[in-house]
């Protein structure tokens, strides 16, 4: 079994935390290297996955509310937690489209990371 053949299945049950399997190139590792070192059936990752996935991808209140593709921010090869977002309308940015920054932190490396999309 490979990403390749579970990654629809996949898409779909981490689309629940608001995080994708292969975006960004950290979470397709993630999951590639989940996969692969995974001994059993096709059914019984799954259900690892599901049971693990808002473990994984945590929030400290809300999930992100991306105005893109989900952009979830990894350190040192794991998902960082979410810790909230600010939205500013195009006014405030002088840009043609709103903004939001999408805030993520690693409680045991002590860094943060921002992740910034333009709709």
């Amino acid at each position: 079994m490979t990403f390749n053949d579970v990654y629809e299945d996949l898409l779909v049950i981490v689309s629940e935390a608001g995080a994708r399997p292969d975006m960004p190139y950290e979470a397709e590792i993630f999951f590639t290297q989940l996969v692969d070192g995974f001994e059993g059936s096709r059914d019984e990752l799954l259900d690892h996955v599901r049971a693990n996935v808002v473990t994984w991808f945590r929030s400290l209140d809300a999930p992100p509310d991306w105005l893109q593709d989900a952009e979830w921010a990894f350190f040192d090869g794991r998902p960082m937690v979410f810790v909230g977002q600010i939205e500013l309308p195009p006014e405030r940015t002088g840009l043609h489209d709103a903004a939001a920054f999408f805030v993520f932190w690693d409680r045991e490396a002590g860094v943060t990371e921002t992740v910034i999309q333009i709709a």
